[in-house]
């Protein structure tokens, strides 16, 4: 209703109050502002919705977009690991593949020598019991028995020197064994030449290779019983070969092991018996490690016993620190 109307209306109720005039002019502009007001209230609630409409369709995008974002993320992240793990297993397999044919051409080379050298063990921890269990026996060298026992006593370091020599054009580091093999080189060495054992004794002459051997002449010595085959193949002297060598050429290749046996006898040269049994004890614990996985029964050797054969002072009085060095030249370092 527009104000002409109203006026009309006025006009026609001439006969109205002027209170009920009032009354009706405001009735009618409440109404005309509750329709504005609600039309007013319809339109904010279209434009609410279609915001809202609006807002869900751009969230909906955002969605759309992030999860793209993050599905392309993943993939190329799953992409790299999938490459990572390619690369490793690669170099695990090439690890792998160098490992088996280093330790096939390490076996192949000193698998056999690896063998006799235990046996070889076992024959000289024999020979020095059989020694310190003989009372005052004398080593003859012009005899078999003298020769025998020189022959055995140089075959485990002969042994080793081969495998030795061939872990050198081989990569050792693959086999735990091979590199104990070398650890009783260095040791059986030192025990022979070096002053673990003798350090104190009142009675030691480095001067002359009488209870010693110089680390040097030792490796030359050995050689008195390993045959050049070719550049590739050396091999040991059998006994008897070695007995027909020392009969043509006499001791010279073997010198100076020939001199230390002269006139020897446990109580004569007790420091070259203590060598000689720790010698032994090295031996026998080689086997015992490397022996047992290959059928070698486990032997029991009585250091204390054989040490005890002898009627030195020094050795009598420092025998448990003895005993102790014996067993550190077991684990001698490289």
């Amino acid at each position: 209703m527009d104000w002409s109307t109203i006026f009309t209306a006025l006009a026609s109720s001439f006969g109205l109050s002027i209170t009920g005039a009032y009354w009706l002019v405001r009735s009618l502009i409440q109404n005309r502002l509750a329709q504005a007001l609600e039309e007013r209230k319809g339109e904010i609630t279209e434009q609410l919705e279609l915001q809202k409409a609006a807002a869900a369709q751009d969230l909906e995008r955002l969605r759309d977009g992030l999860q793209l974002q993050q599905s392309k993320a993943k993939s190329a992240i799953d992409a790299e690991i999938r490459k990572e793990i390619e690369v490793q297993l690669g170099e695990i397999g090439a690890q792998r593949q160098y490992e088996y044919e280093a330790k096939r051409r390490l076996y192949l080379s000193i698998g056999p020598l690896r063998f006799q050298l235990l046996l070889a063990c076992r024959d000289l921890v024999g020979r020095i019991k059989s020694i310190g269990t003989t009372e005052n026996y004398r080593i003859q060298l012009d005899e078999y028995y003298g020769r025998s026992t020189i022959y055995r006593l140089l075959k485990p370091i002969a042994l080793a020197s081969l495998i030795e020599e061939q872990m050198a054009i081989n990569d050792f580091s693959v086999d735990r064994e091979a590199i104990d093999c070398l650890r009783f080189r260095r040791a059986v060495t030192r025990i022979f030449s070096g002053d673990e054992l003798s350090d104190g004794h009142p009675n030691v002459d480095w001067s002359q290779q009488k209870e010693h051997v110089f680390a040097d002449s030792l490796a030359s010595a050995v050689q008195s019983i390993i045959e050049r085959v070719d550049v590739n193949q050396s091999r040991i002297l059998r006994f008897d070969e070695f007995k027909e060598k020392i009969e043509r050429d006499g001791w010279v290749a073997a010198s100076p092991i020939d001199k230390i046996f002269e006139q020897f006898t446990i109580d004569r040269k007790p420091i070259l018996w203590l060598r000689l049994v720790a010698y032994a004890q090295i031996c026998n614990s080689f086997v015992t490690r490397q022996g047992q996985a290959r059928g070698f029964a486990e032997e029991y050797f009585d250091t204390q016993e054989l040490l005890l054969r002898s009627r030195d002072i020094f050795v009598k009085t420092e025998f448990s620190g003895l005993k102790e060095k014996i067993k550190k030249l077991e684990t001698l370092p490289l």
